[in-house]
């Protein structure tokens, strides 16, 4: 049994967006990034969001070393508070842009709640683990609103993390590489993905499930299957694809009062689409 795990993220009027060029980009029929294609498998543990996103870690440091899934997956219960099997990919991105992600000889191991709390929070305590994760953060991240945002988040940053309904039903096309779902599917859970790029018909992606599903860790899914993504920033990327700053604003952090009334609207809307 393989296992899910994604929970969305919260509406946080914090989030930064994507502010792109005035100018319409024009996009090419197909794209795709070289991954080289660390295929991870988290086999029936919920911590897909943290399998998606160490991938994506792993692209930008060009995959020298494995990076610790534990790390991610654990610090939400220290840091958010959050129990409970899963994880939203904005926490995830959060400890990856404060914190980042140690080697994984640092934090092995994949395990599920509660174990994996001992885990992370020993790591955490641990300077130097700290210090090799600060190694491997990100600068920034950003919520991306469409397909637009998203191909030129691939094509200007990198691999994108997503997140995606999965059900309880599917079959993959070998031929067409897609998982498709029965006509009447029985909604699951959500699932988190890395998304590598994209061709006429839908987004490429990486799953977390080894080299034996899918087509060789891979598959596709329709352009409307995403549900939540996110472009990741690394400052390096940045600073090499853009000489010109104003090709991409990434917003600095709210200040003390802003981000406080942020956070009380926040808990306002979140609290009013629970009803």
């Amino acid at each position: 049994m393989a296992g899910l795990g994604a929970l969305l993220s919260k509406v946080d009027l914090r989030d930064y967006n994507l502010n792109k060029l005035k100018t319409s980009t024009q996009y090419p029929d197909s794209y795709e990034i070289n991954m080289k294609h660390m295929i991870k498998n988290q086999q029936n543990i919920s911590s897909c969001t943290a399998h998606a996103l160490s991938s994506i870690l792993e692209y930008h440091d060009g995959n020298i070393k494995e990076l610790s899934t534990n790390f991610i997956y654990g610090l939400k219960n220290k840091l958010f508070l959050h129990t409970g099997k899963g994880e939203t990919i904005r926490d995830a991105l959060s400890i990856a842009k404060d914190y980042g992600d140690p080697i994984k000889e640092l934090c092995p191991g994949n395990n599920d709640v509660d174990e994996v709390y001992e885990i992370a929070n020993k790591a955490f305590e641990d300077e130097s683990i700290l210090k090799d994760a600060y190694l491997h953060k990100i600068d920034s991240y950003v919520k991306l609103k469409d397909d637009n945002d998203i191909k030129y988040a691939l094509m200007n940053f990198g691999p994108v993390i997503a997140c995606i309904k999965w059900y309880t039903k599917y079959k993959f096309n070998m031929k067409t590489k897609f998982a498709i779902f029965d006509d009447n599917p029985i909604f699951k859970t959500y699932h988190a993905i890395v998304i590598f790029g994209w061709d006429k018909d839908g987004w490429w992606c990486q799953n977390s499930w080894g080299f034996g599903w899918g087509y060789f860790g891979l598959f596709k899914v329709k352009f409307e299957d995403v549900v939540e993504a996110y472009g990741i920033i690394d400052d390096k990327e940045l600073s090499s694809k853009f000489k010109d700053t104003n090709k991409i604003i990434i917003p600095t952090r709210n200040n003390k009062i802003i981000d406080f009334i942020l956070k009380l609207i926040n808990s306002i809307i979140n609290m009013c689409l629970r009803r």
